[in-house]
């Protein structure tokens, strides 16, 4: 119940194959203080194994988690990329997508079980009203609006999805998306409908100049 999902980042290398074995290595990349916790980064790097054994990079994930009450060890981390900006003008456009009520006990077949969103009383115990859909499913649902907004159902056009979660969705909520087209980069911004929070902030990165889907 201490630990927040804080930031997420995926670059793919090569499209990905379908009936093939997969080998994926994972290591701490750095830790840093953050006074009243600490924030620990991620880095899983996942592999096509071919029948010679020979292995090819397929994408990397980073995962940034923030654990509470660890907080006070005076080391800053490395330093890290920023988000980029989100642009000063209107959105270039908005795109909206509905959870359903039963959205997070779907997300569970992914294999995320933390019991923080689905029982009444381990959200609670995090400080929330009731359970809280999975920071990665919205995530998915902000690369999807960029897919078909920009991608022309290219899936191989998305170079990297990063973003940073700054609050909490309730399954059955709406989240918003605003959207800005800066050269190969779509910035995003996530809202809630119903709560007008922000909820997570980012960009895609697209291999090749994207034009807005008719």
């Amino acid at each position: 119940m201490m630990l927040l999902h804080g930031e997420q980042r995926v670059e793919f290398f090569k499209p990905i194959p379908v009936d093939s074995k997969l080998k994926s290595v994972g290591s701490i990349i750095n830790v840093a203080d953050k006074g009243k916790g600490a924030l620990i980064t991620f880095e899983i790097k996942t592999y096509e194994v071919a029948e010679n054994n020979t292995e090819n990079l397929l994408f990397v994930n980073q995962i940034s988690v923030f654990i509470r009450g660890i907080g006070g060890f005076n080391y800053k981390g490395l330093p890290q990329k920023g988000l980029p900006a989100k642009p000063k003008r209107s959105p270039d456009a908005l795109v909206d997508e509905k959870t359903t009520s039963n959205q997070a006990i779907i997300y569970r077949l992914s294999g995320d079980t933390n019991p923080l969103h689905i029982d009444p009383n381990m959200a609670a115990m995090g400080g929330f009203d009731r359970p809280i859909l999975h920071g990665l499913c919205f995530f998915g649902l902000a690369s999807k609006a960029v897919y078909q907004k920009y991608c022309v159902e290219n899936v191989n056009a998305i170079k990297a999805v990063q973003a940073r979660f700054t609050s909490h969705v309730f399954p059955g909520e709406t989240v918003r998306f605003s959207l800005w087209k800066e050269g190969n980069t779509v910035v995003f911004s996530g809202s809630t409908v119903e709560r007008g929070l922000e909820c997570i902030v980012g960009s895609v990165e697209l291999n090749e100049t994207p034009s807005a889907k008719l």
